[in-house]
């Protein structure tokens, strides 16, 4: 898989949030917005259907 890597910057207060989130969910931050990411992308394909 071929990858691009991108540089975020946040809040320390939501990257404090984001951090405790991922750990919650057994991923790494970088996993835990890359599967956020794809949800999104699968809810917005299924709103259009044509897509």
């Amino acid at each position: 898989m071929k990858e691009a890597k991108i540089q975020l910057r946040l809040p320390i207060a939501l990257r404090d949030w984001f951090k405790s989130y991922a750990d919650s969910e057994n991923r790494s931050m970088n996993g835990q917005m890359i599967e956020l990411i794809k949800e999104k992308q699968a809810a917005e394909k299924a709103k259009t259907p044509n897509a």
